[in-house]
């Protein structure tokens, strides 16, 4: 255990020791905040510092759990594994190398850290659902434009997940919490246990919304992250050939809200090139329009 255990030692080392304070440095330099080291860098990292222990001889890993505002369910479980939360994390690294280097078309939210992270964020089922049935597999919509970090997605992403319900409520039986599922991936306490197993379907959408809620919100921040770690687009490195450029300019924090000034760049269409804001408030719909300053 303790020679198993020291790669992730050493990774959350780093990661606590070197480059969070970093990132901090960069995002107040911006006159940005640091909201996404804050709400889950710090966090993952938290969880690749917990133990594994053991308890006659069953293992048991540490757990992330959530109490009340879930109608019915009066809190809900999930377990991870410090170990999958550290070689998920060095994914979610690299795609930070990445982002500063410049090369969006390269941002993609891989299969692993999408797991790696499924538990200590609480979307386990969901990522569960897409990773093993059939019907997740063979999605071609929504989990594709979920994990490309390359573009925002948000409306698209907000639209419903063909048969997640349906499975899902098949499966809220098995997840109520009993002795038998105290080391479950995921357990949940209901309010009434007798009406848990009869409202099976509600009980379903309940865990199903608030785990794809968390799971955007995740995949939002991230996005935004790393748009604002990318450099803009400097004169004469456009691009290859033709193909269209967005970069990002400036990022500004005001009250309740995160303005990005977008630069976009197409030979094709028009000379020049366009710059676009974007208006991302804490709450509500994505906002776009044409910068003034245009020439």
């Amino acid at each position: 255990m303790e020679q198993s255990d020291k790669p992730r030692r050493e990774l959350s080392a780093y990661v606590q020791g070197e480059l969070v304070p970093t990132l901090r440095s960069l995002f107040h330099q911006q006159s940005s905040d640091a909201s996404f080291v804050d709400l889950y860098l710090n966090r993952l990292v938290a969880a690749t510092q917990k133990k594994v222990t053991q308890k006659e001889g069953e293992i048991i890993l540490p757990r992330w759990t959530i109490e009340g505002h879930l109608g019915k369910i009066q809190s809900i479980s999930y377990s991870y594994h410090p170990s999958e939360v550290a070689t998920a994390l060095k994914q979610l690294l690299d795609l930070i190398t990445i982002a500063t280097q410049g090369d969006t078309k390269k941002l993609r939210f891989s299969r692993d850290m999408l797991y790696g992270f499924s538990g200590v964020l609480g979307y386990y089922n969901l990522c569960d659902f897409f990773l093993n049935t059939t019907y997740g597999k063979m999605d071609t919509y929504w989990l594709p434009r979920l994990l490309d970090l390359s573009v925002s997605n948000a409306i698209e992403l907000e639209s419903s997940i063909g048969n997640v319900s349906s499975w899902m409520k098949y499966n809220v039986h098995n997840l109520i919490y009993d002795v038998g599922t105290a080391q479950a991936p995921c357990y949940f306490h209901p309010y009434d246990r007798l009406s848990a197993y009869q409202n099976e379907l509600e009980i379903a959408n309940i865990i199903i919304d608030t785990e794809k809620r968390r799971l955007l919100d995740f995949r939002k921040s991230l996005y935004l992250f790393l748009a604002a770690l990318t450099p803009p687009v400097q004169p004469g490195q456009e691009g290859s050939g033709d193909d269209p450029v967005v970069a990002v300019k400036e990022v500004r924090k005001e009250p309740g809200k995160h303005t990005y000034v977008i630069q976009l760049s197409d030979k094709t269409r028009f000379s020049g090139q366009h710059s676009f804001i974007i208006g991302v408030p804490e709450d509500g719909e994505i906002k776009l329009s044409e910068d003034d300053t245009n020439g």
